[in-house]
């Protein structure tokens, strides 16, 4: 799904991934495993199972324990009074139905003994535990805090997650020098630090860019947020960033240009996983009355939004979330500030995706009025907005982050928005008004068809528009689209009708109708180089005078040819496609068009001596494979990823070096420190006498890794028999590697066996384990083998 950029992990996070099984995150685009993304199971089991050792810690001293404090659904205020004691006057103002029943407060603290965030980290506060069950409040709390703040100093609470060791800015309300009050819906660990108002003077900057951080799509809106999603698309690109591009991803932008397919950066309607994913989380949970309510909880002063931008960023590395909407008039926006400096807030604006000039100032102790709108549709119209209220949101303080980041799980199963966008069903109509299901390699023999789209849901109402080389097609008077002789690779956007809106974005997808009544026989042909192949072309709509022009796909031309049956040589091995083009030489029409298949292998009695050149082995597959979990919280599941994995694991950093004894080869790969902990990697493969079939393949993969508390083993065992080394690509230089390939069906039938199991995992009182199930081979699945010298 994207650039096939090998990334590394650290050893154990490399692997648990590996543990997890072969993933892949697109229906079109096969993907090697480690190339572009993260995979969101990654996140799973690094949440549930193991997590990485803290970025951070922050020692304390002993607990002070304040008591609890029952809150009413009504509402009520927490409120701490202990004279001498440095939490007296803590509040918390529970609004009524914060909460659907009445909640108890517990509230304690611990003195900061010492940290390691460096000298802009100076907390005042000890470290303050709220502890309430930890679910989200429907209306948002304020809490005040006691503090001491000094002259020219900024004060600013942040949450710190003991987990991974990193903070997070809470939203600021009101400061003096006594007491800061901020806004929240949920509670965990927190502080207030300050830092001296110079240094958040200097150029602040995150590392996010537009153009390469943010989504390429402009926010136009879709079926499920007719009015924008500028909320979902900037929460999903800070998402990616902070989670995904942090720990070794590429960066997003044009990264699922097409879903991760052909790059079509001037096609946006075809990004439907990512589009679908933004208009997804902008209507997750409550998103716009909550927001708008929240209005009144946060600073109306521009010096202290600033600065909680600049000591957030400083403090976390991360792009920050900022809502903007009109003291005067309706709508809100979101966007993304990546930078403080001079005054400025950089912003990455959906509306304007890629702009590195989008900018909010401050000036004279206060914000000027930025100018958006609700989405970019609206500006063109002229719509267009002075949004002069800028809030600094934070990143959970006010969202749910885990949601997103299961949102993006169902984005790389290629699912996002089935359970908010209406289903439908592709229909083609002939012209005698018969409609009958598309089905993929769609074949007929009219001039023109109409492309009709089925809601699965009653009462909504779908259509489409085609599209064509990035080109939306004009029907015909009767509404149908004209066919070319041969295959029409036509895109197709769905569209609906919302109420009291117009049509409205809700999926795109690519089909292929085809018209060909010429075929060329044989289909698919394997010869070696030299070999002289006899092609025939049949068709039943001969016009009275043909004419054919063959393009046999090695750079020698056939038109003299002429003929419906001729013979041609190929020299060189490699794979080549036989073009014919059918005339009307009468007219000089294009009547149909035909293609067939042709791999040229080298020569039989050499092959098995041009392997014995090639010592360094890797070998990518890709299909479905199925899971049995058991995690101790959670009880057995069943998981099911698409996958994609190189063997070994670390091809391209560590290789995979075989021996040849005969048609036999061997390779052991080795990661092991002194204490046995690391992986062991070996593969035994038998090819035929003759080089051309590879008649068994064993790789098996085993991982032993442990910590303080934790230890983990894991195996797998593959085994491929009787594959026929279909030749491929000889890469760049033939001196120097081969590459061979399966496709689909042809790989079903020589994977006989994948293997999984994970012993039980242990990390405290947490135990889980895995095994593998069962591979559905589809027709999308892949085999490549490579050798190179």
């Amino acid at each position: 799904m994207g650039p096939k950029n090998k990334i590394v992990f650290p050893i154990l996070v490399t692997a648990l991934i590996f543990a997890i099984g072969f993933t892949s995150t697109s229906c079109s685009t096969i993907i090697p495993f480690f190339t572009d993304t993260v995979p969101s199971l990654v996140e799973d089991i690094i949440d549930d199972i193991a997590p990485q050792e803290p970025e951070h810690t922050i020692n304390l001293g002993e607990e002070v324990n304040l008591g609890s404090q029952t809150i009413e659904a009504s509402g009520g205020t927490v409120d701490i009074d202990k004279p001498d004691d440095p939490l007296d006057g803590f509040e918390i103002e529970v609004p009524p139905d914060a909460y659907g029943e009445s909640k108890k407060f517990d509230v304690s603290y611990a003195p900061i003994t010492g940290h390691d965030f460096g000298e802009n980290f100076n907390p005042i506060t000890p470290m303050i535990t709220v502890e309430n069950g930890g679910e989200y409040a429907d209306e948002v709390m304020l809490v005040t805090i006691p503090v001491d703040i000094p002259d020219d100093s900024f004060a600013m609470a942040f949450y710190f997650d003991k987990a991974t060791g990193k903070l997070e800015g809470v939203p600021p309300v009101s400061e003096t020098h006594e007491s800061i009050t901020v806004a929240t819906r949920h509670f965990t660990d927190l502080l207030v630090t300050i830092i001296d108002e110079n240094v958040l003077a200097q150029d602040i900057d995150s590392g996010f860019r537009p153009g390469v951080d943010d989504w390429q799509f402009v926010n136009r809106g879709s079926y499920i947020s007719p009015g924008g999603h500028c909320w979902g698309q900037s929460l999903a690109a800070m998402w990616y960033y902070c989670e995904e591009y942090k720990n070794g991803a590429p960066h997003l932008y044009d990264l699922y240009d097409n879903n991760g397919g052909v790059a079509t950066p001037d096609l946006w309607q075809d990004d439907s996983w990512g589009y679908r994913l933004a208009s997804t989380v902008q209507e997750d949970g409550e998103t716009d009355q909550l927001l708008y309510r929240t209005g009144k909880y946060i600073s109306e002063s521009s010096q202290l939004t600033y600065r909680a931008f600049a000591y957030s960023i400083l403090l976390t590395g991360e792009p920050q979330y900022v809502r903007i909407r009109q003291s005067a008039g309706s709508g809100i926006h979101a966007m993304v500030v990546y930078r403080v400096a001079g005054n400025t807030l950089y912003i990455a604006d959906p509306n304007y995706p890629g702009r590195t000039d989008r900018k909010i100032e401050l000036t004279g102790g206060q914000f000027t009025p930025y100018n958006s709108g609700d989405n970019f549709e609206a500006i063109q119209r002229g719509e267009g907005k002075a949004y002069d209220k800028i809030d600094y949101l934070a990143k959970t303080t006010f969202i749910k982050w885990d949601e997103i980041g299961k949102r993006w799980q169902e984005l790389e199963s290629g699912t996002i928005g089935s359970d908010r966008f209406p289903g439908y069903n592709i229909k083609i109509q002939k012209d005698d008004g018969t409609t009958v299901d598309y089905t993929e390699g769609f074949k007929t023999d009219e001039e023109s068809v109409f492309v009709k789209i089925e809601s699965q849901v009653p009462g909504t109402n779908l259509a489409c528009w085609v599209w064509e080389s990035g080109v939306r097609l004009n029907p015909g008077a009767n509404g149908c689209y004209a066919l070319s002789p041969g295959r029409n690779q036509w895109g197709v956007e769905i569209v609906g009708k919302p109420a009291n809106n117009g049509w409205k974005y809700v999926d795109f997808v690519y089909i292929d109708i085809y018209t060909d009544d010429l075929v060329i026989e044989p289909a698919a042909v394997g010869a070696e180089p030299g070999d002289t192949i006899s092609f025939t072309a049949h068709t039943d709509n001969l016009p009275a005078h043909p004419r054919y022009s063959w393009d046999f796909g090695d750079g020698i031309s056939g038109d003299e040819a002429n003929s419906s049956q001729v013979s041609h040589q190929f020299t060189e091995a490699g794979r080549y496609t036989v073009s014919l083009a059918l005339f009307d030489d009468d007219t000089g029409e294009i009547i149909d068009r035909a293609t067939a298949e042709v791999n040229i292998q080298p020569e039989s009695k050499d092959l098995l001596n041009l392997l014995h050149n090639f010592s360094v082995f890797n070998l990518t597959f890709n299909s479905t494979n199925i899971y049995q979990d058991w995690l101790v919280s959670k009880g057995e599941s069943t998981v099911s990823n698409n996958n994609g994995m190189d063997i070994p694991w670390a091809w391209g950093g560590d290789n995979m070096i075989i021996t040849w004894e005969g048609t036999s080869f061997t390779g052991t790969l080795l990661h092991l420190n002194p204490d046995d902990r690391g992986r062991i990697d070996e593969v035994n493969g038998i090819v035929s006498a003759d080089g051309t079939t590879v008649e068994s393949i064993v790789f098996s993969y085993r991982n032993r890794d442990y910590g303080s508390n934790w230890v983990s083993n894991s195996t797998v065992n593959l085994e491929f028999t009787n594959m026929p080394l279909n030749w491929y690509d000889n890469g760049a230089d033939q001196q120097s590697e081969l590459r061979f390939e399966l496709h689909g069906s042809e790989v079903q039938s020589h994977v006989t066996r994948v293997e999984y199991h994970a012993d039980t995992y242990r990390n405290g009182n947490l135990e889980s384990s895995r095994d593998y199930v069962s591979t559905d081979w589809s027709q999308t699945a892949s085999l490549y083998l490579t050798l190179r010298k």
